[in-house]
């Protein structure tokens, strides 16, 4: 039932998914793989048990899903003349879930994100510990599904997770710095909104799969990394700050120091009439052949006028990598 962590808004609006809260979606999600507990009547406490969740969650959970119609109560006889309460899933619910299902991409960690979602401390290596909370889980696993084989995961807004596990701003940023804190995510680059260079670009995400606690379910990645010894001349160039930096400035330089120096001198190399500043400009584009046909400058410094900077060479940088 992972299709629980890929659904759109509007499946959320048709089939009263859009005001859960994270911990009911969680609640919801192991009541639906629970083979053994179908058609059995359970108390509050007997979930708590089984799904190690506090009473208050499990409380809630059953009243918001029976509020928004997505659970029907069945009353069954319980013995001694007492009557339980068994939960069903609304049949067109469950129908849809199963559709959604199918339609899906192959989840290459599937394993990985059933373990997260339903593991205790005894199945982590900590017996007796906790260990993810549901909004931990429901976030990491959102992660897991649309992630591919190596933990990378492109193109995610946060508009998805935030929907998915009922969280505000600040209680996503608090979300992912725990998973960061804890190992689970080894890093994370944040989306751009940009008017010139990358226009509207979701971020990344990078798990470490090789965290101990998913028991070596996700199996590995191995990451070659090249590191190159430059000079501080030589960096100026070479790393997406760098190149974003030096490309921002041209446009301010060549207009400033027009006023200064004839146009056409002002880009003959080597002219002792040509500031130093403006002659970093020069060279920036001769070390990325940026000219036209007639030789001219491309004025590439018009693609990289978005602020702040340190977030645009950021992103720019993990494209790169």
């Amino acid at each position: 039932m992972l299709g629980l962590l890929g659904t759109s808004a509007e499946f959320d609006r048709r089939n009263g998914l859009a005001s859960i809260a994270g911990p009911t979606r969680y609640f919801l999600y192991r009541l639906l793989c629970d083979d053994e507990g179908r058609g059995v009547a359970f108390t509050v406490q007997d979930y708590v048990e089984r799904f190690k969740l506090n009473d208050r969650v499990v409380s809630k959970a059953i009243r918001e899903l029976s509020e928004s119609g997505v659970l029907q109560k069945r009353f069954v006889d319980g013995g001694l003349g007492k009557r339980r309460r068994c939960l069903e899933l609304e049949p067109q619910l469950e129908e849809a879930l199963a559709g959604l299902e199918s339609e899906q991409p192959v989840v290459e960690l599937r394993s990985l994100a059933e373990h997260v979602l339903t593991a205790t401390g005894d199945d982590t290596g900590k017996p007796g510990q906790k260990w993810l909370t549901p909004y931990n889980r429901l976030v990491l696993a959102a992660l897991l599904v649309r992630s591919n084989s190596a933990g990378a995961v492109y193109g995610v807004g946060g508009s998805d997770l935030k929907r998915l596990a009922g969280l505000t701003d600040d209680g996503l940023r608090s979300q992912l710095s725990t998973l960061m804190q804890r190992g689970y995510l080894r890093s994370r680059v944040a989306g751009v909104t940009g008017r010139y260079l990358l226009g509207m670009s979701k971020g990344a995400y990078f798990i470490n799969l090789a965290h101990p606690d998913f028991m070596g379910i996700g199996g590995a990645a191995c990451f070659l990394i090249r590191e190159a010894k430059l000079s501080s001349e030589e960096n100026r160039y070479r790393t997406a700050f760098g190149m974003y930096n030096a490309a921002k400035v041209i446009g301010s330089l060549q207009q400033k120091e027009a006023r200064e120096a004839n146009k056409s001198a002002r880009w003959r190399a080597g002219d002792t009439g040509i500031l130093p500043s403006t002659q970093t400009a020069m060279e920036f584009e001769r070390a990325f052949t940026a000219r036209g046909e007639l030789r001219a400058p491309c004025n590439l410094h018009e693609n990289f006028r978005d602020t702040p900077s340190e977030r645009f060479s950021r992103y720019l940088q993990m494209l790169i990598n």
